[in-house]
């Protein structure tokens, strides 16, 4: 009758096997901050840290790889009645950011996020007008700097985080000025700056 035991033991495994948490090691994160702002007012859209609007984060016993991007279009079309001149203006904005962080649990559901990423960015400005002028910006930067977060955890599945970093950016600005086609003015320029950013946006991360 050594059969039964086994059959009650069995059970009682899974039983203990199905009350402990899964573990996720991915998570795809959206920041939801313009959204929130809309809608309540919280956040502040003219900041001038590079957003990141998507992240994907693998993680693994405390530590984690994190990859974010963002890419952007803007078109417009602007006629000014006093002069009777049309002006087209395109911006492109390609951003993409690696990190490498360490996580430190406070409790059952927050969690303290610390570690240093590195980040590139690449964005362009063409600005044309019905009488012949034209503006081309193209402005590509590198920097580097630490980041702290905070994450909570809603659900195994869903989280919220947010971030603090501090970035030092190295970049290149180079400036072309055309008429019908003719080089007027062209300069080549180097920026360097210091940003900060304080928890001001918020991530939505779903675990799988």
């Amino acid at each position: 009758m050594r059969i039964i035991p086994l059959i009650v033991f069995f059970l009682i495994y899974l039983n203990l096997s199905a009350q402990q948490k899964k573990v996720y090691k991915n998570d795809i994160g959206i920041n939801v901050t313009t959204l929130l702002s809309e809608v309540i007012g919280l956040g502040n859209n003219n900041t001038t840290v590079p957003a990141f609007n998507l992240s994907y984060r693998r993680s693994g016993s405390n530590k984690a790889f994190r990859i974010s991007a963002y890419a952007g279009l803007d078109k417009s079309n602007d006629f000014n009645s006093n002069t009777g001149t049309n002006i087209l203006l395109e911006e492109k904005d390609f951003r993409l950011r690696l990190g490498f962080e360490k996580h430190m649990p406070l409790s059952q559901k927050f969690t303290l996020i610390y570690g240093l990423d590195v980040l590139g960015t690449y964005q362009t400005s063409l600005s044309e007008s019905s009488t012949g002028f034209e503006n081309d910006i193209k402005t590509i930067s590198a920097g580097a700097g630490p980041v702290i977060r905070f994450e909570y955890k809603l659900s195994d599945r869903i989280s919220l985080m947010t971030e603090s970093t501090l970035y030092f950016i190295k970049g290149n600005e180079s400036d072309v000025v055309r008429f019908f086609g003719q080089v007027q003015t062209s300069s080549d320029n180097s920026k360097y700056s210091l940003t900060t950013q304080i928890p001001s946006v918020l991530f939505l991360n779903v675990h799988f």
